[in-house]
C-alpha cells in the first residue's frame, strides 16, 4: 500500500466502482504518481486472479480466524469462529 493520500480510492478505481467524476480524478492522479501506478498494477493483478475463482469453489473454502478468541464479556473466551471466504 502506498503512502499517497489518493491510495484509499485505488481499490474502487481498479474495480470500476467509482462515479465518473471520481474515476476521472483518480485516473489523472495515477498518470502522474509513480506510487499509485505501482499500487494500481498490484491491485489489478489481484483482481484478475480473483476473477478466475468459481463462486461454487469459494463457497466451500473455510479459513479459521487468527489470533485470540474474543471475550464473552465475563472474562471467558468464546470459541473461535470459522469464517467462510466469499
Amino acid at each position: 500500500m502506498t503512502t499517497c493520500e489518493m491510495s484509499i480510492e485505488l481499490g474502487a478505481y481498479v474495480l470500476h466502482a467509482l462515479e465518473e467524476d471520481e474515476d476521472a480524478q483518480v485516473r489523472h492522479h495515477v498518470a502522474d504518481c509513480d506510487l499509485c501506478q505501482d499500487e494500481v498494477r498490484d491491485l489489478s493483478f489481484t483482481a484478475s486472479l480473483l476473477a478466475l475463482l468459481n463462486p461454487e469453489d469459494v463457497a466451500q473454502l473455510e479459513v479459521e480466524t487468527r489470533g485470540i478468541a474474543p471475550s464473552d464479556g465475563a472474562g471467558r473466551r468464546r470459541p473461535r469462529r470459522r469464517t467462510v471466504l466469499a
